[in-house]
Order: C-alpha cells, then structure tokens, then sequence
C-alpha cells in the first residue's frame, strides 16, 4: 500500500512542475503587435532601392512609373487621380529621361514633430496634418540639382512623399 502511494505521489509531484521555471525555460516571443521598427542602414537601403525601382518603372513607360509612385506613397498623402492628372499635363515637357532622382542617403535626417506644409497643390492632402509614420527628410539630386525629398518610414516599410502637382501659391 505504501508503495502505491508513492509512487502516485511521484507521478503527481512529475505531473505538476513550477509554472515560473517553465516561463523562465521557453524563449520570449516578439509581440506580433509591436511595431517594426528599422535602423538608419536599412532605411538607407530601402530608400537607395526605392528610387532604384522608380527609376526602372519609368524606364518601362512613364505609365508604369506614375503607378509606381502612386503604388508606393504614403497613403493618404496624395490624392491619386490629381498627381496622375499632373503627371500627364507635364509629361510632353519632361522628355524621354524621367528619373526618381538619386537620393544621398547618408544625408538622412529624422523630422520630429512633423506637420505636412501648406499648399496649393492639386495632389497634396496633408496640408496640416500630422502622421504616424516618421518621416525623413533626404538630398536628392535631380538632373544635377540638389533638392529635398522626404520619405515615411512606418512600421517597417519605406513610402514615398512625391507628388506631381505644383503648388499654386508660388
């Protein structure tokens, strides 16, 4: 009799184990609710390959490359159908050479606090507003001149803030 209740003792006390040393023992598990969060290297990749794709939808056709750019802005940034009614007005005058520009990624510079400027512009929506993205503001070299751009960077993933309307103010 003795021996039957040890051994059930055995098997119970086997059966029940420390609950904090199995949490102790198991590897954490990322938060699939977390945020994805980037370092600048692999900003400045995703952004150098961005505008390596844009530059490649343009050279398909300039069709391709304005969906390109609608494809991969922020969203909400743009109103689609004007950037794409912008686009077409100046394609006539832009030549056969459209290009992204190239971005000097080493010039990456963290906004904070940033707020979308006022303007006129046709295809801008965020005039005023704030996002949840970061966003980044860039040199990007465009037919040998040196302009601003500014990219978004939001939960892992790099979109554009490149419209094609002018702004009317000016």
């Amino acid at each position: 009799m003795k021996v039957i209740f040890v051994a059930a003792l055995i098997t119970l006390l086997v059966g029940c184990s420390n609950p904090m040393s199995e949490q102790q023992d198991k590897p954490s598990q990322p938060n699939p609710d977390a945020p994805i969060t980037l370092d600048i290297t692999e900003i400045e990749n995703q952004v150098a390959e961005l505008y390596q794709d844009i530059d490649a939808a343009f050279d398909e056709s300039f069709v391709a490359g304005i969906d390109f750019v609608i494809a991969n802005n922020y969203p909400g940034a743009f109103d689609p159908a004007a950037l794409q009614e912008c686009a077409f007005a100046k394609e006539p005058f832009l030549g056969d050479n459209v290009t992204g520009g190239l971005p000097r990624t080493e010039t990456l510079k963290l906004i904070p606090d940033w707020v979308g400027r006022d303007s006129g512009a046709a295809d801008w929506l965020l005039a005023g507003k704030t996002i949840s993205g970061d966003v980044y503001e860039f040199d990007l070299e465009v037919d040998l001149e040196i302009i601003t751009g500014q990219i978004v960077v939001e939960d892992g993933q790099v979109f554009l803030l490149y419209g094609w309307c002018d702004d009317q103010r000016n």
